[in-house]
Order: C-alpha cells, then structure tokens, then sequence
C-alpha cells in the first residue's frame, strides 16, 4: 500500500509539472502573438500613414505651377486671418504689424509677409493704412480683418484646423496657481485616461481580431486539406473502377475468343 500510495503521489506530482509546463508554454505563446499582433497593428498603421503621405505628395507634384501658387496663396490668406484674431487683444480682429512682423509662427510659415498682406487687401479681407509696411517704420500700423461671409469662413476653417494650438495657448493665459487652471487640468487629465482606456480597448480588440483571424485561416487550411484529401480519394477509386471495368472488359473478350475458338 506504501508503494502504490508512493507511486501515485508520483505520477501526480509528474502531472502537476506536466501541466505546469503547459501553462507556462501556454503563456508564452499567448505573449508571443500579443507581441506579433501589436507589431502588426503598428505596421499597419505605418503604411496606412505612409500611404496617406505618398497620397499627398502625388498630388502636390500634380499641380502645375499655377496651381500650387494658388493653393500657397490660399493657405496663407487662410493662416494670416488667424494670426491676426490670435495676436489681437482678448480675440480682437485687429492687430498691429509689428506684433505680426515679430511673431515667431509668422516669421516660420510666410515666404514674403508683404506680398501677403498686399494680396489678402486686394481680396477685401483685411485693411490697413500705406502701400509697404517696413519693419520700425510701420510696427504702430493698425492691421483689421473686414467682416464679410469669406473672411468669416477662412477663419473658422483655419481654427477648425489649429484647434490643438489655440487650446494650448488658452491654456498658457491662465495662471498655474489658479482654481480654473487645477479645474482644466483635473479635466484633461480625465480626458487622457479616457484617451488612454480607449487606446488600450482599441489594441486588445485588435489583438482579439489578429487571434480570430489566425484560427479561421487554421479552421480554412484544415477545411481545404480536408477537400483536398476527399477529392484525391475520390479520384483514385475512380481510377479502380476504371481499372476493374478494363479488367472486366479484357476477361470478357477472352471468353468470347475461347469461345468462338471451340465452336
């Protein structure tokens, strides 16, 4: 009894570490394709952003050169309208050309300031006094956006735009200390776990996804080596019915010979 008892506390202590074993392979092979269907939802993403970029740069290149002045001078009258709402006191829509001259985003994004606002006047969008606006000479002059369904719709287009950039500098005007400033933090910091909940839901469901996709394409490779296997079958008893009717055809005819050969 000793021994049997001993014996059994062996094999199950065998079948513990066997099924520890399998667990832990169980694991790694479950981390291995989290792994691989991360690295393949990031390669995705890549290509599709890729793709997007390539898209755009064809279509650039498309343009004549017409056609991309244009569209730079579009982007510009579209740009100046905002700075100038952004760069007025409290939202006016006026500011001077000095406080635009010596913007730092300014500066980085207008090829020639001048010809710019020229243009955008000429449009009847914007108005201000002189022909040329120098640097010193002209910083006091007063630069004012005319309200009109155009300047009005380049602008809302350009905030829709620069949303991200005109809430970070909202931000920067309240002070750190503030109750307001603690209320808006507290809020995006809600908004950034949200954010983050819904990225995390977003990567297990498509790490759910990669799994389904991966035992359909077993389940349809088995199907079809399945078919596979039917259909060779298939086609070599075939070949034996074949071979049996030969067979039956090649006795008869024998008869038939032995046959006439007695008569």
């Amino acid at each position: 009894e000793q021994k049997a008892t001993s014996m059994t506390r062996g094999e199950e202590a065998i079948e513990a570490r066997k099924r520890q074993h399998e667990m832990k392979e169980a694991r790694k092979k479950e981390r291995k394709e989290q792994a691989e269907a991360a690295r393949l939802a990031e390669e995705a993403a890549r290509l599709a952003e890729e793709a997007t970029r390539l898209t755009e740069e064809d279509r650039v290149k498309s343009l004549s050169p017409v056609q991309a002045n244009n569209e730079r001078n579009y982007l510009e009258t579209q740009q100046l309208l905002f700075d100038i709402y952004r760069l007025g006191t409290n939202g006016d829509p006026f500011c001077t050309f000095g406080e635009l001259f010596d913007d730092e985003n300014v500066q980085n994004f207008y090829e020639a300031i001048n010809g710019t606002l020229k243009g955008t006047r000429a449009r009847g969008l914007i108005e201000f006094k002189g022909q040329m606006l120098l640097k010193g000479v002209s910083d006091s002059v007063k630069i004012t956006v005319v309200e009109c369904d155009e300047s009005s719709a380049l602008l809302k287009l350009a905030r829709s735009v620069d949303d991200d950039k005109v809430k970070q500098e909202k931000d920067q005007l309240i002070p750190k200390n503030s109750k307001l400033h603690a209320k808006k933090a507290a809020v995006a910091e809600v908004e950034e776990a949200q954010r983050k909940k819904d990225d995390d839901e977003l990567a297990a469901a498509a790490l759910e996804n990669a799994r389904m996709e991966r035992i359909k394409k077993v389940e349809t490779e088995h199907l079809e080596k399945e078919e596979r296997i039917k259909k060779a079958n298939a086609e070599r008893l075939e070949e034996k019915k074949l071979a049996v009717k030969a067979e039956t055809e090649r006795l008869e005819e024998e008869d038939r010979s032995k046959k006439a050969e007695a008569e």
